[in-house]
């Protein structure tokens, strides 16, 4: 499982669930671009659109921008929890 970033209250099976599609989205579309962007923030939307920076604030803004109202996970490229 990788260290993500969500907000809002959630029930356990929630989370767990919320966890579960996180881990699949990192390992899909992050996890082999790893060499390359390691130490980095990557946001990723539901359909796995990503955007990579390396300050988390600019880069949440530039996910609001780029996916709109679609909530992204933000992961530290190969940071496991």
């Amino acid at each position: 499982m990788y260290e993500g970033f969500f907000c809002g209250i959630m029930t356990d099976t929630i989370m767990i669930q919320t966890y579960e599609q996180a881990d699949k989205l990192y390992r899909r579309f992050v996890q082999p671009m790893e060499r390359k962007y390691k130490g980095r923030y990557v946001a990723v939307s539901p359909e796995g659109k990503t955007i990579f920076g390396t300050d988390m604030i600019s880069l949440l803004k530039e996910a609001k921008i780029k996916f709109g109202e679609t909530t992204p996970v933000i992961f530290k490229v190969g940071q496991r929890v």
